[in-house]
């Protein structure tokens, strides 16, 4: 015979059953992701994907970045201004500035996957070693670009690739070179270098209906060269 006191235990036993369970089952609040990217000493999340100049479309894998009128940022992550571990594109407008005062790093751009850049505004690096490091390949595609550094302005370490299309970039200082990579297509674009070292260094250079102004000590140092029509390239020297 079931009593009422053995049902009463039954429902104790029970309850406490499913107390115990609940004990162990674990609860997961919104797991926040943390991406290669920092901007400044703001790194990209899955919860922090925007700030008041800046907001990121992508994920841990890559993404695009767009500025707007983003200025003195410090130079934070491998004492960079801005720094990827993966594929990014980079989209500006209005005016911005790094490395300025206090905000000048080793590195303005620091990517170790492909970099693309782009944009209608102004874009302005100054860096103590380098205004760009790209790791893959390096493709622009912008107006208003100056950069100045005192190693390389645009340095490929692994002799990637550089396209420039459409652009009209300034480039200064470059103790070592204006341009450092495996090799460079400049189309349809203005490039103004005045530098110590050499202007281009490439095992290739392709010239595409493009002018290039370069003051160097050390010349255009390429393997191979191609300079179409509609072309104007002059090298001079500061010896």
């Amino acid at each position: 015979m079931i009593t009422k006191s053995m049902t009463r235990l039954t429902a104790s036993i029970f309850t406490t059953f499913l107390f115990l369970i609940c004990l162990f089952i674990p609860v997961h609040a919104d797991e926040v992701i943390e991406y290669p990217i920092w901007i400044g000493k703001q790194q990209v999340t899955s919860k922090l994907t925007s700030s008041y100049n800046w907001s990121y479309d992508g994920d841990e894998t890559g993404g695009t970045l767009t500025i707007t009128d983003l200025r003195s940022i410090s130079a934070y992550k491998y004492n960079t201004n801005i720094y990827s571990g993966v594929p990014l594109t980079i989209i500006y407008h209005g005016s911005n500035v790094f490395g300025l005062g206090d905000g000048r790093g080793a590195n303005a751009i620091l990517v170790e996957g492909d970099l693309t850049i782009k944009g209608d505004g102004i874009f302005y690096l100054e860096a103590v070693n380098n205004a760009i490091v790209c790791y893959k390949t390096l493709t622009i595609e912008g107006k208003n670009i100056t950069m100045k550094s005192g190693r390389d302005v645009v340095s490929m370490p692994n002799h990637t690739n550089v396209s420039i299309n459409n652009s009209a970039i300034k480039m200064s200082g470059g103790e070592w070179t204006g341009i450092t990579a495996g090799s460079v297509e400049i189309a349809n674009s203005n490039i103004d270098l005045d530098v110590s070292g050499e202007a281009i260094s490439a095992a290739n250079l392709v010239i595409d209906k493009s002018t290039i102004n370069a003051s160097s000590n050390d010349g255009i140092s390429v393997r191979n060269i191609e300079i179409k029509d509609g072309s104007n390239v002059t090298s001079t020297s500061k010896g």
